[in-house]
């Protein structure tokens, strides 16, 4: 008896859905370190629809970013080499060991929850510039807020104040500020993180800057989670705005906030940011603060680490 059979367009399609997940789940998912749930999750769409799944987890799965070749030597001014400590807490021994900055007394003033407190301290601080003003934002909007914030910017500039101004191309993708070219003829700069839609191939376009920093004169900084927008600040009080936190820094934590500033700077223009010598050491209260980057563009998750060691240690 001779066994015959035909071969359509659907079994080679069950055949390529096959060998598509196996090869998925035996060459990937060993190496994604992803909670089980998220691994299950990913596994089943991809053995569902291998085609769009695929492609979908390349682009959207690595929580990491990998830098081009001609940024992989460029080492991150906050996770350079740092003596390990040998005597401190257990928290701090972990930090130390990922290379973190150990924490210095700063400065620190009280949190603040007040829009109308936030947004008079930018605006104050601005003012208060004589050398470099350095603002990165998620959203910078189009308003009252923004039009007054970027025309004090104007204004030091004008002064011969370095303003650099860093906007995430996503966040304020709608912000069409006609002060952003007088800025400019002014003499500051703005550039604009990962533009959404990009021929290069220097990252994905997911790849977002959601950090808030406003950096005077490397001594003072303002750090939270309010962006440039009257739903989170203003002059007057809004009972429809947003609560969000900020504080005021002065000592040694702003020269590493600077530096995270720098490196988000060159990736998003290309220039280096030539920041001052650290100052000599001054007498600060007992405000111990630690600066620790996190995101895509950090290869470890200290502040991650962090979180859940403190957790164990909790009694």
């Amino acid at each position: 008896m001779a066994f015959t059979g035909i071969w359509n367009y659907k079994d080679t399609l069950t055949l390529l859905n096959i060998l598509l997940t196996l090869g998925f789940v035996i060459s990937v998912v060993p190496r994604s370190k992803r909670p089980p749930v998220n691994t299950v999750a990913w596994v089943l769409f991809v053995g569902i629809i291998p085609l769009l799944g695929i492609p979908v987890y390349v682009f959207l799965s690595n929580r990491k970013y990998k830098s081009p070749k001609k940024r992989k030597n460029q080492k991150h001014l906050l996770f350079s080499k740092h003596p390990r400590i040998e005597e401190g807490t257990r928290i701090e021994k972990i930090f130390s060991g990922l290379d973190v900055p150990p924490a210095h007394c700063n400065e620190v003033g009280e949190l603040i929850s007040s829009g109308e407190k936030i947004y008079l301290d930018i605006v104050n601080l601005i003012k208060s510039a004589k050398n470099t003003i350095h603002l990165t934002t998620f959203i910078f909007a189009s308003d009252l807020v923004g039009t007054e914030i970027v025309q004090l910017l104007e204004i030091k500039a004008q002064e011969g104040v370095r303003v650099k101004l860093l906007l995430d191309s996503l966040g304020s993708m709608g912000t069409h500020q006609p002060s952003f070219k007088k800025l400019k003829k002014s003499g500051g700069k703005v550039e604009r993180f990962m533009p959404f839609f990009h021929l290069s191939l220097r990252g994905r376009s997911n790849f977002r800057n959601h950090r808030k920093m406003l950096i005077v004169d490397s001594e003072e900084a303002i750090i939270g989670g309010v962006n440039i927008a009257k739903e989170y600040m203003g002059p007057s009080y809004d009972p429809e705005r947003w609560k969000d936190l900020c504080m005021c820094i002065r000592g040694p934590a702003v020269q590493g906030i600077e530096a995270i500033f720098q490196q988000d700077w060159k990736f998003a223009s290309d220039e280096e940011i030539q920041l001052p010598a650290p100052s000599e050491s001054k007498s600060f209260n007992d405000n111990r603060m630690q600066i620790i980057a996190s995101g895509p563009d950090v290869a470890t998750d200290p502040l991650h680490d962090g979180i859940l060691e403190l957790i164990y240690q909790a009694k």
